[in-house]
């Protein structure tokens, strides 16, 4: 693509795409900056999340739409990306569609999740299909890729409307952090983690918590995550069982680090849209268990690093667990898978990955064509 300005459209500061974005700008000799229209809630303050190095303009004082005037006057020929449909960010998609082509605006989008107590289940499972067949509706020609962050989602925007030819997989990708190779060649104590938010209907970690009350065997387990609805509950728990650390919050910068210090990752989440907890994994050289309901899930069947249970019970997460404390030699089967898989979930290459996106928009290709890297390759069609 030739060299041009990419404005990120996000309702705050970003962190999870970070790694992502610094590779296209690597790769294309493009101009990224970030179009900001919120804040950052507290607790990703106190996470680091927002320190980038890349150019802000945020939103101050000024209406959404004044504000995304402003941004277009500014940069009259740039490409935009958006953060999801709804919200501050879908205002702003809105107002610049009306005089941006197609061809110049892309959408990424988390799967929509039904989670939380059981009415505002009930609810958004009712009114969330209406809802994004609305927007498939009103965006399927003003925009011109929608990026659906993992397979499942790509399949979920499918069946509300959006054209296959038009949708290509997407990822969050976190920057690699600078860690060492940790991994021990003795696995006497399985040693697992959970990094994340202590949270019952999202993140599963009342799941984990009963899975690791039937373990039996040589194993501990760190929990990293200081707010969600069951902190005090982590809390209180983890001071009864000598098995169990509880570490609290941490810095992001800090999370890669202490992934290499253990063997295996948990991710019990009810439900996700794109879990990067898995992708740090992968770049420490660690092996995961996850729901299949996390997104990033996909990545571990990819790599062959790891365990996808196919639902969310703690008895089907404690017995991936106990295979591990069992077989401990797959600690290290599965930190060799990670690290030759670990190039495909890159910066680099979900850069270039990218820039080829943006190329086949500009140029009027089939964007569902182009090899995802982090992907198997799908056979030929002779």
């Amino acid at each position: 693509m030739n060299k041009t300005t990419i404005v990120i459209w996000v309702n705050s500061p970003p962190q999870v795409e970070l790694g992502a974005f610094e590779g296209l700008q690597s790769s294309s000799g493009g101009s990224v900056i970030f179009a900001v229209l919120g804040k950052l809630r507290a607790e990703r303050v106190n996470a680091g999340w927002s320190q980038h190095s890349f150019p802000e303009h945020v939103r101050n004082g000024l209406s959404v739409d004044d504000f995304t005037l402003l941004m277009n006057s500014k940069f009259p020929d740039a490409i935009h990306m958006f953060a999801g449909m709804t919200g501050r960010v879908g205002r702003a998609l809105t107002v610049l569609t009306r005089s941006v082509p197609p061809k110049r605006i892309l959408v990424y989008s988390e799967r929509p999740g039904v989670y939380g107590p059981c009415l505002k289940r009930i609810s958004r499972a009712l009114l969330q299909p209406i809802r994004y067949r609305y927007l498939a509706r009103k965006y399927r020609r003003r925009v011109g890729i929608l990026l659906p962050l993992g397979s499942a989602a790509l399949r979920r925007f499918d069946r509300y409307g959006w054209p296959a030819e038009n949708m290509a997989p997407f990822m969050y990708c976190p920057p690699v952090p600078e860690i060492g190779d940790k991994l021990r060649q003795s696995h006497e104590v399985v040693r697992f983690l959970y990094v994340g938010r202590l949270s019952r209907f999202a993140k599963g970690t009342d799941i984990l918590m009963k899975a690791c009350d039937s373990l039996s065997g040589e194993w501990t387990l760190t929990i990293v995550g200081g707010h969600g609805d069951m902190c005090h509950e982590v809390e209180r728990w983890s001071a009864t069982r000598e098995r169990i650390s509880y570490l609290g919050a941490l810095p992001s910068s800090q999370v890669g680090e202490v992934i290499a210090e253990h063997d295996v990752c948990i991710v019990p989440s009810r439900v996700d849209g794109w879990n990067v907890v898995i992708n740090e994994a992968i770049y420490a050289g660690r092996g995961v268990i996850t729901t299949q309901n996390v997104g990033s899930d996909e990545l571990v069947a990819a790599a062959r690093a790891g365990i996808v249970i196919d639902d969310h019970s703690h008895s089907s997460l404690a017995k991936a667990m106990q295979k591990v404390v069992n077989c401990p030699n797959l600690v290290e089967e599965w930190s060799r898978n990670a690290k030759n898989y670990s190039h495909s979930i890159s910066p680099e290459s979900v850069g270039v990955y990218i820039s080829q996106l943006l190329d086949a928009l500009e140029f009027g290709r089939v964007p569902a064509e182009i090899s995802v890297p982090w992907l198997p390759k799908k056979p030929r069609e002779d």
